[in-house]
């Protein structure tokens, strides 16, 4: 892009190196074509202009792992933009947070992109003096944005003591103009000030002094507004020579931008992969440690339970279900919510350089189902080894695999509805009641009131995993018994245990014909419910990725995309046109049935004599006269809406039509 912006934050991708940080970023921003060996021949020029050789191959680290120093970091913030190849760089406050030392050098390493043709604007606040005499331009703002002093950097100085302000032997001119565009200072002598401030403000003029400061808080404040003010209005008048204006632009000159052409969405697609893996071969202790987590939780709740046989009657294999799978819902869900509420700065900034999010969430699913399906995998192998059931493995293998795509689901949206500090502890939470509350182990919600209820079944089929969970691993365990173990028998059969029955527990209910059937390979029912759950919660994180925080991302809301196409001059314009066609259609049409042939016979040769010109050329003629008034001659009149339908009406101009216009 021709102009880049830098952000004053430093998001970077604090788990990569700096040169895999400009590689990646130049793969994403440079122009569709740009081969693999050129990206890297850039990103080693990069590194070159920013001095970064000694420190290309180190991990840029955060404040948990420590990396690059502070500089070093700012630096890579701006070479990412860098990697651009842009011929406007701006940049917000590129020091803040840095040494003098540190700020030096930045400045520096911009001051060289200069010889390579790049323009640079940054706002800066309290620079050193070696810093401020690098700027060939500068422009000190005031309170609302007004300008006190556009200019060099030399004739700052004699600017503010025509003024009457005072600079200090030996204080940093930068430091005493930010004193005065904030009012903190005052001239030595304010008659140049009392002359551009209003009459009902002079009174503060009067009363205090260049040196001293009233006492009063509020009236200190209101000082210091119109010394500030008084400031911007005296640049409006004394800084209209153009002695003091040196920069000066064509208004009417276009800027010479190009737009490149992004790489593809597939290429980009490949692209994160690859860098997804790279950060989470990085991050592989936490991995682990998440695995050890769910492995661990599967161990705890086997051992509390116990294993399972003929005699476990179906409240005790709620108990397992209920722990089984609560731990395993709430640590599958927070660990899927690292995918998008780690990543969000850098997430908008990527995007706000025109990255696809499609490609950002196809690659992010995918690494997530390889990452979160080995741990399913693995829990799964431990239940039915420990748990000893009669169930196909392959059967407990689904139920796992699709609890985890329905957990991840909502774990993507939770990243992006609650903030990032908050939002680990209100999924939990969340989780936790949905996955106990609404499971259907409870006498106040169970299996008989989700069936008897559509609404409910809903709503709980959709919140909550247990509910699928509870009632899949049950049936499909249950299913593998003899009916002399009342498992399968139904509510109608003689010598029915009803804590043993799945029917009599609505479990099962709305597949009857096969829980009755006796087998070992399982039973599937749910597994299109928790498929499609999953797919809708992936379509709605999609969405919200599109639309939450599309001006953090460089993008318009859509309410403001509808509210100017809404009252935009062009689109009311053809509305009116619209309208007025019809109208005149529907006149016309009236009139023709009205009237005798004979009449409108003699009336339409009379119109063909006098005015050659047909009705839908002034009717065009007429709207081209109304989208710009300014264009109709002096002294013209302009018609009103029925003078309008006169003239356009087969009508003539003293015979009224038998319709009023309001």
């Amino acid at each position: 892009g021709a102009v880049c912006f830098v952000p004053q934050d430093d998001i970077v991708h604090s788990d990569l190196t700096v040169l895999e940080n400009f590689v990646f970023g130049g793969l994403f921003m440079l122009p569709r074509g740009t081969s693999l060996e050129d990206v890297k021949s850039i990103a080693d020029f990069t590194v070159m202009q920013l001095e970064l050789e000694n420190v290309k191959h180190s991990v840029v680290g955060d404040v948990d792992k420590r990396g690059v120093s502070g500089g070093q970091r700012k630096r890579v913030n701006i070479g990412l933009e860098l990697m651009r190849r842009p011929k406007i760089l701006i940049l917000d406050e590129p020091t803040s947070g840095l040494d003098s030392a540190a700020s030096l050098m930045v400045s520096e390493a911009l001051a060289r992109l200069l010889k390579t043709g790049v323009t640079v604007m940054s706002i800066i606040h309290q620079p050193r003096y070696s810093i401020f005499a690098m700027f060939h331009h500068i422009i000190l703002l005031g309170f609302g944005g007004r300008v006190m002093y556009c200019g060099k950097p030399t004739g700052v100085v004699p600017y503010f003591k025509k003024l009457r302000y005072v600079f200090p032997r030996g204080e940093n001119p930068a430091d005493v103009m930010l004193d005065i565009s904030s009012g903190a200072v005052g001239p030595t002598d304010h008659t140049v000030l009392t002359q551009l401030a209003s009459s009902r403000e002079l009174e503060y003029f009067h009363a205090q002094s260049g040196e001293t400061l009233p006492t009063n808080d509020d009236e200190e404040v209101i000082v210091r507004n119109i010394r500030a003010e008084a400031l911007c209005d005296a640049w409006d008048l004394e800084g209209a020579d153009t002695s003091l204006r040196p920069m000066t632009a064509d208004k009417d000159a276009e800027v010479p931008l190009h737009r490149h052409v992004h790489p593809t969405r597939f290429r980009q697609f490949v692209v994160f992969l690859v860098r997804g893996l790279l950060q989470r071969w990085r991050a592989k202790h936490l991995i682990l440690l998440e695995t050890f987590c769910l492995v661990g939780a599967a161990y705890l709740a086997i051992l509390v339970d116990g294993v399972n046989d003929s005699m476990t009657s179906i409240n005790m294999q709620y108990q397992f279900c209920m722990l089984m799978c609560l731990q395993f819902a709430v640590l599958m869900t927070l660990s899927a919510m690292r995918s998008f509420a780690e990543n969000k700065l850098i997430f908008y900034r990527e995007t706000s350089s025109g990255v696809s999010i499609n490609s950002f969430f196809y690659a992010q699913n995918l690494l997530d189902l390889l990452e979160h399906g080995l741990q399913a995998a693995w829990v799964s192998a431990i239940h039915v080894d420990m748990r000893t059931t009669r169930v196909t493995f392959w059967n407990i293998f689904l139920l796992y695999q699709l609890s985890m795509w329905f957990c991840t689901g909502w774990g993507y949206i939770f990243s992006l509805i609650f903030p990032r500090k908050n939002a680990y502890v209100y999924a939990g939470i969340i989780v936790t009641i949905s996955n106990t509350l609404l499971s259907g182990t409870f006498a106040v919600l169970d299996y008989k009131t989700i069936y008897q209820s559509t609404g409910i079944y809903l709503l709980v089929g959709f919140v909550s995993s247990a509910r699928w969970y509870v009632e899949w691993l049950i049936v499909s365990e249950g299913r593998t018994w003899g009916r002399q173990y009342m498992y399968r028998l139904r509510e109608t059969d003689a010598g029915v245990d009803g804590s043993y029955s799945l029917l009599m527990n609505y479990l099962g209910y709305k597949d009857e014909a096969n829980v009755v059937v006796q087998s070992a390979s399982g039973w599937y029912w749910c597994a299109p419910w928790l498929c499609l759950v999953g797919l809708m919660l992936r379509v709605a994180a999609l969405f919200l990725l599109h639309e939450l925080h599309r001006g953090q991302s460089g993008r318009r809301s859509r309410f403001h995309s509808l509210r100017v196409h809404m009252l935009s001059p062009r689109w009311i314009n053809r509305v009116r046109q619209a309208i007025d066609m019809r109208l005149y259609q529907w006149v016309k049409k009236s009139e023709s049935r009205t009237r005798p042939l004979s009449a409108r016979g003699s009336r339409s040769s009379a119109r063909a004599q006098c005015s050659p010109e047909s009705p839908s050329q002034r009717f065009l003629r007429r709207q081209e006269l109304d989208l710009d008034d300014s264009l109709l001659p002096q002294g013209s009149t302009i018609l009103t809406r029925r003078e309008t339908v006169h003239m356009l009406s087969p009508l003539g101009p003293n015979e009224d039509p038998d319709v009023t216009l309001m």
